[in-house]
Parts: structure tokens; sequence; C-alpha cells
């Protein structure tokens, strides 16, 4: 029996990309913030093109593209590691101050999908 974890990779990502959104729209709504507030995003990257379809779908408000800290490119799908290698490194390279604010975003399988903001 083969008992490896097989996933739809394309039904996941169409998935998460549909409700991913309204949990980011929800969360600066809460927190107060607008797009153009945010200095870094961080989120866990299981693919470039999930980032890039992502920021199309949501029209790439507050030049979104230019504040996520990317590491998929380097590394690869890191998975639960990808928050934080991300930020040891915005840290680590300067971009990360004190009083920063950040948005942290995860979607897995299973399908959840969350996001919180922070002031560092």
């Amino acid at each position: 029996m083969d008992v490896r974890f097989l996933c739809d990779g394309r039904a996941l990502i169409a998935a998460i990309l549909e409700v991913m959104p309204a949990v980011i729209v929800g969360v600066l709504a809460k927190t107060g913030w607008s797009w153009d507030d945010l200095d870094l995003v961080f989120c866990h990257e299981a693919s470039r093109r999930f980032i890039d379809t992502g920021i199309a779908l949501i029209g790439n408000p507050g030049n979104l593209e230019q504040k996520i800290w990317s590491t998929v490119g380097r590394f690869g799908n890191t998975s639960t590691v990808s928050l934080p290698l991300a930020m040891s490194e915005a840290l680590a390279a300067g971009a990360l101050v004190p009083g920063a604010k950040l948005m942290l975003l995860g979607a897995a399988s299973g399908i959840s999908v969350a996001a919180a903001t922070l002031v560092w």
C-alpha cells in the first residue's frame, strides 16, 4: 500500500486563493491598517507562481509585490520554516527594523489560511 500524502496541487492552490484575499482584507480591517501602511509581508511560499497569482488576484494594492520578502527562489518550499527564515533574512539585511508594520500570511493543505499583523 502506498501511504504517501497525495494532493491535487492545482485544486488546493485555487481553493486557497479563493479564501485568502478575504482573510487578508479582514485582518487589515481589524488592525485599522491600509495596504500602504505595511512595510513588509512575510508569507509561506510553496512556489513563486502561488505568490504571483495571489498578487495578481488582489491587484497588487499598496505596491504589495515590493513588500514581500521572498525566499522561495533561493531555498524552494521550506514548509513551516518559510516565515522564520524570511524574517531572519530580513532582520540580517536591516530591512526588519523596530516599528516596522508587518503582515504574516500562511496557507496550508487542509485548507487553512491565516493572516496576522504586528509591529516589530
